[in-house]
């Protein structure tokens, strides 16, 4: 088992099994990637990329341009992302998520549980892709179309909720100011 900290900047790494990261930062060009049986804790990714395919990550802090993709089976658990982007493909799951300032999630075939949005905050959900119990704040939108899948939803004040193309939601609670538009195959 090999255990890395740090910074990642114009360069990669690679967690195989076993192996950890804590504290690491991704920075501009860094690229930092997480296979199967490997685990990052408290990593900020700052203008950089984290890949986790298999592996797990933990407390994860996204920031400006930074991006993290998951998939095959990838597990990503209380991440706060203020600004940047995550992406959930295949059988990969998020747990307790904040998505705020512009910040941006695509969901394809993944699975997220347990999020709150505000400050622009914006998730697409699209074929195979689930949300469930994900509060909408102020000025946050969830898109659920072609097989997306949204349930235990909750929108606040200028929140929304669009449903488009085959989209699905279901227990969906709108309070005062909150926002839910249905089109057409929704």
């Amino acid at each position: 088992m090999t255990i890395y900290s740090g910074t990642v900047i114009n360069s990669s790494l690679d967690l195989n099994a076993n192996d950890s990261a804590v504290e690491v930062t991704v920075g501009p060009q860094g690229n930092l990637q997480v296979y199967e049986g490997a685990e990052v804790y408290w990593a900020t990714v700052k203008d950089g990329r984290v890949t986790i395919s298999g592996g797990c990550a933990y407390n994860t802090y996204i920031k400006d341009s930074g991006c993290v993709k998951i998939y095959n089976g990838g597990n990503v658990y209380n991440t706060i992302a203020y600004g940047g982007s995550m992406y959930l493909y295949s059988r990969s799951t998020a747990e307790d998520t904040i998505i705020d300032s512009g910040a941006y999630l695509y969901i394809s075939g993944g699975n997220i549980y347990r999020t709150v949005m505000s400050g622009k905050g914006y998730i697409n959900i699209y074929s195979g892709g689930t949300c469930e119990e994900a509060t909408l704040n102020s000025g946050s939108k969830i898109y659920v179309s072609s097989g997306g899948y949204a349930s235990k939803i909750t929108i606040n004040s200028d929140g929304s909720l669009a449903i488009s193309r085959d989209g699905y939601a279901k227990n969906v609670i709108i309070n005062s100011g909150g926002y839910l538009a249905i089109s057409s195959n929704g």
